[in-house]
């Protein structure tokens, strides 16, 4: 996700990610590898900027959610939102969607609109194909209206909004009540006289009356009257076919023998004839589906033009190509998307990490690194090769696999990782946002966001009572079953009651406070895993400073601390049973 404020004006600048970072464009997700997908923003200013006129269109829908860009560019010139990215290149979010592999544009701070003015401009009279104040280049939205096609869409945008949602009867019933809602709030309020010296009066006509002051030319409902009629005179031809967009698969790569739901949203001047999924499995002939918006297809609500349905995905299917057709009943029919199907590659494969054992209830069976008893979720890697588990989820919650979005970590061959289940994320790295319910539910690993969220272990466990666990016999591959006696963090075959505490007696962190480096110093037990953890106060994980298994004696772990930020952090030594924090001060 990025930030983009002035001057964010989506220009080209090269391939260097210095040239773009903190100069209008702002990472406000995954801080911790600030130039990893950076290289998909400058791709998509790359298309924006340097693709020919003839492979512009179909080269920014396979980067950019362009109708969904429409759609918002529409309603910030209805509003009069100027301190965008058109007027000001300014105010908006770039927002990378893993599932799609797509950019989605989000406009924001949209205060000076709906007749605020502080240029000089009268916004009701501006030309909704030529926003721009023409004080800067914005490729994005001149390239876009330059195709007939897209300049059609936006218009249609414009007239969706200006006939529903802000006409001016509408946007006048809907402000004067919420005047009459807020008046007594606002007749009290002391800081209003603050700004600029306004006066109840000031706040009451502002509704209503033109020229509240210098810089508020038009009442809210005048403004969209006369923005209103300056669009209608301004408009030119707009799309008359359907118009489909938001096309939506769920799980979003289909999974084989499992259930696949369609859906895509769909806007037409004339009433729909049909919309129909076009689907052709491993380049063979292509079948139809049918889709609804009847509320009984996974398709949303009834009427709100999310048309729906599901299909059995074929056991063992290689490829998908999908599209949807829309025809309306004069005969117009428009196809999504517009430069060749959805293709889908069966190419995840799951890796052989399970549930190995939960509990739901655990009361005296094992304490968390805070010495509180909760409930948990042991995984196992059940594989012979070390497994990633980063962008991994946990839930349980089948309708929401994301639910919890598991750590930056490794689980080495044979290895066990707990995750405690106690809806306290706060706590520490390894604690989930949920519980387990002690009645039964479904517990599930999935896939990153880019696989589909498929489904990579699945449990179902039936009321279990307090300290009773549930699990796989023989450990690892065999069926979940109550377990005869708990083992966190161990072999569920082993005879052992629980594993032993693997934290050493007296770990110690040396350098502490710190301005350049600190060591942390174990005494390492033969044959257990160790991990130590860099996280700030917030719990978010900085950096895994060691992983490994050593031999019997004294570990030192070098910690780095002259690029960390004055303040303070948490270093955790963990084992597959326990944990213990230690808390770094940089000076």
């Amino acid at each position: 996700l990025f930030k983009c404020t002035w001057p964010a004006d989506l220009q080209w600048r090269g391939n260097n990610p210095s040239d773009y970072l903190d100069d209008g464009y702002e990472w406000t997700i995954n801080e911790d590898n600030p130039y990893g997908n950076i290289q998909d923003l400058i791709h998509l200013i790359d298309v924006i900027n340097n693709t020919s006129d003839s492979e512009f269109p179909c080269a920014l829908e396979a980067v950019f959610d362009v109708q969904q860009f429409l759609k918002t560019y529409a309603l910030d010139i209805a509003a009069g939102h100027w301190d965008n990215y058109a007027g000001n290149i300014n105010n908006f979010y770039l927002y990378y969607n893993m599932a799609s592999g797509r950019y989605e544009f989000l406009s924001y701070d949209a205060d000076n609109s709906f007749g605020v003015d502080w240029l000089g401009f009268d916004w009701t009279e501006k030309n909704i194909y030529d926003w721009p104040t023409g004080w800067y280049y914005v490729p994005l939205v001149e390239r876009l209206l330059a195709v007939d096609s897209y300049r059609a869409d936006f218009t249609y945008y414009l007239q969706q909004l200006q006939e529903g949602p802000l006409h001016t009867d509408s946007v006048a019933g809907k402000v004067l009540a919420w005047r009459d809602l807020i008046a007594e709030a606002a007749l009290e309020d002391v800081f209003r006289t603050f700004d600029y010296g306004y006066t109840y009066d000031d706040f009451w006509n502002g509704f209503t009356d033109n020229d509240i002051d210098g810089h508020t030319p038009y009442g809210i409902i005048p403004f969209v009257a006369a923005r209103n009629n300056q669009t209608t005179l301004q408009a030119g031809p707009a799309t008359s076919s359907p118009l489909l967009s938001e096309l939506l698969t769920w799980p979003v790569t289909p999974i084989g023998g499992a259930p696949l739901s369609v859906l895509v949203h769909v806007e037409s001047v004339a009433a729909l004839d049909a919309v129909e999924a076009q689907l052709v499995w491993d380049g063979g002939a292509s079948s139809t589906l049918t889709l609804f918006d009847d509320g009984l297809h996974e398709d949303f609500a009834a009427g709100d033009g999310w048309y729906g349905n599901t299909l059995e995905v074929p056991e063992l299917y290689s490829t998908l190509s999908l599209s949807i057709t829309a025809t309306d009943m004069t005969a117009a029919t428009s196809t999504y998307p517009v430069c060749g199907p959805l293709q889908f590659a069966n190419t995840f494969t799951p890796p052989a990490v399970v549930i190995n054992e939960l509990m739901p209830l655990n009361l005296v069976t094992i304490a968390d690194e805070a010495g509180q008893y909760e409930d948990y979720i042991e995984l196992y890697n059940a594989g012979g090769t070390t497994q990633s588990l980063y962008g991994y989820y946990l839930s349980d919650d089948p309708e929401e696999p994301w639910k919890w979005r598991l750590p930056n970590t490794v689980l080495q061959p044979d290895s066990y990782l707990l995750i405690w289940a106690d809806n306290s994320p706060e706590d520490g790295t390894y604690h989930a946002d949920f519980r387990l319910n002690v009645d039964g539910e479904t517990v599930g690993l999935y896939a990153p966001a880019a696989s589909g969220y498929a489904p990579v272990d699945v449990v179902s466990y039936p009321t279990l009572a307090s300290d009773q666990s549930w699990g796989r016999l023989p450990n690892g591959i065999g069926e979940q079953q109550l377990l005869p006696t708990p083992s966190p963090g161990a072999n569920n075959e082993s005879s052992d009651t629980l594993p032993e505490n693997t934290l050493p007696e007296r770990p110690y962190l040396t350098n502490n406070p710190s301005s350049t480096y600190s060591d942390l110093f174990f005494d390492a037990i033969g044959s257990t895993r160790y991990e130590v953890i860099l996280s700030d106060m917030n719990g978010r994980h900085m950096a895994t400073l060691y992983a490994g298994t050593p031999s019997e004696g004294t570990v030192k772990v070098h910690i780095p601390t002259r690029t960390l930020a004055a303040g303070m952090y948490v270093v955790r030594l963990v084992t597959p049973t326990a944990a213990q924090s230690f808390q770094l001060v940089r000076l």
